[in-house]
């Protein structure tokens, strides 16, 4: 009977109808679907509404509008990376002067970026007019001729004009742009092979660190890897087209270049040189390497550019250390397979460039080089294919020589005539070892000499050398200049001094009327400028009755060169300090106290110009002179004005002391009677010109 009985329940479960399922809603219903709570297809406009004509209208969803403008976002953000690359290889196609428009950090230079005022080295070497001036005024003070000084006086040169300096912040990377390419946005194709061009030719021909063609191939090869990336959308290959290390070169040519053009002052190469400074400071932490030796020295030419000479000095020191750890002043270094490969004649420019830097730097500031000739190898390969750093070579062994007799001279104001006479006879022979091509026809015939385009680099290359010979038999022959009584006694010596301190004069203003030549380069050319005004301001002080009217004409063939100067010259503010301080002993002067200068001096129309200003020779207190003079504002005219009162003045004073100022008076070189006792005292102003 069992299965009767569970028939009936089998039939129950059977005839149990299923539970009818709910159609899901599409995710996004309009809004008449919605309120009739019907189904909807989520078209635009769904079938019902299309049906019965009815308006189709969907409610806003916050989580899809979301999505959406992140999704337009990164549309954005993709759109901008592509111009991005466009735009950073477009100088390739356009003109040299193109500049992007979207650039703020080269279209200017924020405040906290300017140049500050550059804080003066604590040591001041023997060459250098700090040390002069600290014991000219110490002797002064003791006597009680000058005032008061401050604090900080010998240690801080008060600057006229805001000098430039490196600032040592960090500077701010703009989005989405790499640093390794920022200057070449700024800088087309064509400018930077001219500036390359510019670079060789006013310092590559003097000092070879680099090699030109080398160079251009190198920048053709950037500009051309920056125009593929314009013209493809693909990602740029995971391998550099160009080391780093070439790139910072370049960057460094291109900026010592700008400078050289613009005599000191390019705010777009500070923006380059600040965009190789990071990479410089980790540089220093490798090990060393002739990249990064390379990359050091064009560093150091750039600040000797901005007038920045101790820093040039500091960075050129740390390159010749380089060579030393590389083994570049041994002659069996350059037979390993490293600088083999490399390049052997590359390395051996390199190390003697630096050689030569290192002595001009050395000389320029008063500190002591960094490497003595005599600890490097005799044997040692000197450069193929260049006389001139050939010729600078040997002028470095006696410019080391002359620095130590200039050095000695500096607190011996004894004439040591034999070490004297052999300074200068090696120095002559120094130029007449020069190759012909490269000395001046000397000395009569310069001014009838034209300079062209066509031998403008080699007229550079001998003005420099025959500048430099000059140099140096002026700085050993400094001794003579010191007291009236040295003059007296080598006459002779005093008047070959006088004369090749005017040579040289005559063939700067050569340069300057016939070429630009003085003009770019007034940062080396004047060091050699003020140093022979010393020699005839201190010879015709001294003995104005044989030397004031004989030297007048250079003389003021050298202050129209003055009035070119920039105040914002390191050399123009030291010459304006001694401008200062033989203000400052003019009063005590014999030539001025009896009333040999006329009136007061015009000065020069600028904001900061004191109303009130002192004539010359007005008996005013040297420290109301100091405070009023540390934030004047001059210019190259106003310090000319200064030192042709002074100097006509001198030969004015010349027919009033009559026999005094004569040679063939017995008591002249005693009685010092013309300066009043205070030979010594100028001549410890101005000696470091000399």
């Amino acid at each position: 009977m069992g299965p009767p009985a569970s028939q009936p329940e089998n039939n129950t479960t059977s005839t149990i109808p299923e539970k009818r399922k709910r159609t899901k809603y599409v995710n996004k219903a309009c809004k008449e679907c919605k309120r009739r709570k019907i189904k909807c297809g989520g078209q635009q406009p769904c079938e019902r509404c299309q049906h019965h004509e009815l308006e189709c209208e969907y409610a806003a969803d916050n989580v899809n509008s979301d999505s959406q403008n992140i999704e337009k976002l990164l549309q954005q953000v993709q759109s901008l990376q592509s111009r991005v690359e466009s735009l950073s290889a477009r100088p390739s196609s356009t003109s040299p002067d193109w500049r992007p428009e979207f650039l703020p950090g080269l279209a200017s230079t924020p405040n906290r970026d300017r140049m500050r005022p550059t804080r003066a080295p604590s040591f001041h070497g023997p060459t250098t007019s700090i040390f002069d001036l600290g014991i000219a005024r110490k002797s002064l003070r003791d006597r009680g001729i000058t005032g008061l000084e401050r604090p900080g006086d010998f240690t801080q040169e008060p600057t006229p004009v805001a000098s430039p300096s490196i600032p040592l912040h960090q500077d701010e990377l703009l989005p989405f742009f790499s640093p390794p390419v920022e200057p070449f946005w700024a800088i087309g194709r064509e400018e930077a092979l001219r500036l390359c061009r510019v670079y060789q030719d006013e310092m590559g021909t003097m000092y070879p660190v680099i090699e030109l063609e080398s160079t251009i191939t190198q920048v053709n090869r950037l500009y051309d890897h920056l125009g593929s990336l314009s013209s493809s959308r693909a990602p740029p290959s995971p391998v550099p087209i160009i080391k780093d290390e070439d790139i910072n070169i370049i960057k460094m040519v291109f900026a010592c270049a700008l400078t050289a053009e613009n005599s000191g002052r390019s705010e777009l190469a500070m923006r380059i040189f600040r965009n190789v400074r990071d990479a410089l400071a980790n540089l220093m932490w490798r090990p060393a390497d002739i990249q990064t030796a390379i990359i050091v020295t064009l560093v150091s030419i750039f600040f000797f550019q901005i007038d920045e000479e101790a820093l040039a000095w500091r960075m050129i020191g740390m390159v010749q250390r380089m060579c030393m750890e590389l083994g570049l002043h041994r002659a069996e270094t350059y037979s390993e397979a490293g600088i083999v490969t490399l390049g052997e004649h590359k390395a051996s420019r390199l190390f003697w460039s630096v050689y030569a830097l290192d002595v001009r730097w050395s000389m320029g500031t008063g500190m002591p080089n960094h490497l003595d000739f005599m600890d490097i190898e005799p044997t040692l390969p000197r450069p193929t294919g260049e006389p001139y750093l050939n010729s600078m070579i040997d002028y470095c062994r006696i410019a080391q020589k002359a620095w130590r007799f200039a050095g000695g001279a500096s607190t011996d104001y004894a004439v040591r005539v034999e070490e004297m006479s052999f300074l200068d006879w090696q120095a002559m022979q120094w130029y007449e070892s020069i190759p012909e091509q490269l000395r001046l026809p000397f000395p009569e015939s310069i001014e009838e000499c034209s300079v062209n385009d066509t031998n403008r680099r080699i007229w550079r290359l001998k003005s420099l050398l025959y500048l430099r010979g000059n140099m140096i038999r002026i700085l050993v022959r400094r001794p003579i200049l010191l007291r009236a009584e040295h003059i007296s006694q080598h006459l002779v010596e005093a008047s070959t001094v006088v004369d090749i301190a005017k040579a040289s004069i005559r063939h700067l203003n050569h340069l300057n009327k016939v070429c630009d030549i003085y003009r770019l380069q007034q940062v080396a050319f004047n060091w050699f400028l003020v140093s022979a005004v010393a020699v005839l301001f201190l010879a015709a002080a001294h003995a104005p009755a044989q030397f004031s009217t004989c030297s007048k004409d250079e003389f003021y063939m050298a202050l129209e060169l003055v009035e070119g100067f920039s105040m914002e010259s390191y050399v123009s503010r030291r010459l304006w300090r001694s401008i200062r301080h033989l203000r400052q002993l003019a009063p005590q002067m014999s030539f001025l106290s009896q009333g040999q200068v006329s009136g007061p001096q015009e000065p020069v129309p600028t904001a900061n110009m004191a109303d009130s200003r002192e004539s010359i020779g007005a008996p005013v207190s040297g420290t109301q002179t100091c405070l009023q003079d540390d934030n004047l504002q001059v210019d190259g005219a106003q310090m000319s004005r200064e030192l042709m009162d002074m100097y006509e003045a001198m030969g004015e004073s010349a027919n009033t002391f009559g026999d005094q100022n004569s040679f063939n008076s017995n008591q002249w070189a005693s009685s010092d009677n013309f300066m009043l006792g205070n030979g010594a005292d100028l001549a410890s102003v101005l000696k470091d010109f000399l």
